[in-house]
């Protein structure tokens, strides 16, 4: 198959992650909101979730376009000038240090923003209103952030792996068959499929961050705004 023939389906696929990711991270936040917000007992209904997911869903999918992109461009803001200062056609090695350097802003902001986008669902701020209290929420703190989100990540692809150990193992046979001139029959296709099923489950490990995330901005706002204690106080 040549490129063209292929781009179409990898988009598919990274379209179908996106839209997999935004409706987890919209499941899991508006369920801990309604958590939140209950004040009768009894169990949280799956119709509860289900209409307050189906009314912020536009909301989470924009903002996640809208925090990829600042992100995006941001790093740009960086490329773009060490392309020329290196002079990248001149010494393509350069590109190598171009990428480092670069991985420091794009890390800091992932950060920040990761606790942005917490702010702005869980107290329904504007796009750059989060930001704002992002980075008022993470000031002296984004080191400890930073070490909460990439221990959650160890976390998460570790778990993931074993997923996906299935597939590789699959792939591996396949390959080594192919190599000897086997043809790949129906078998062979029906395992692929199923062991690729099997390594999506992987993607619900994201929810370890998700939830990571959230219990570290509420220890965040705490810390910051004493809240709890406000809500005690105003209670008296």
């Amino acid at each position: 198959k040549t490129l063209s023939d292929l781009s179409f389906p990898i988009l598919l696929y990274i379209l179908f992650i996106f839209l997999s990711l935004t409706f987890m991270i919209a499941i899991l936040y508006e369920y801990i909101k309604i958590y939140l917000n209950r004040n009768e007992e009894g169990a949280i209904q799956i119709d509860e979730v289900w209409l307050a997911v189906r009314s912020k869903i536009i909301k989470y999918l924009l903002f996640s376009v809208g925090y990829f992109l600042i992100v995006f461009v941001a790093a740009m803001l960086f490329v773009i000038p060490l392309f020329f200062l290196f002079n990248v056609s001149a010494n393509p090695f350069a590109i190598f240090l171009i990428f480092l350097i670069v991985m420091f802003p794009i890390i800091y902001l992932s950060v920040v923003m990761s606790i942005g986008f917490t702010a702005a669902m869980f107290e329904d701020n504007g796009l750059f209103t989060s930001i704002n209290r992002a980075f008022y929420l993470i000031k002296k703190r984004w080191w400890i952030t930073f070490g909460l989100v990439f221990v959650l990540g160890l976390i998460q692809g570790f778990m993931g792996f074993i997923f996906q150990i299935p597939q590789y193992i699959a792939m591996m046979v396949i390959m080594f068959n192919t190599m000897d001139g086997n043809q790949v029959d129906g078998l062979t296709e029906i395992i692929i499929i199923i062991t690729s099923i099997i390594a999506s489950l992987s993607f619900v490990f994201y929810s370890v961050n998700l939830v990571g995330i959230a219990l570290h901005y509420f220890s965040l706002v705490e810390q910051k705004d004493a809240k709890g204690l406000l809500e005690k106080i105003e209670s008296i």
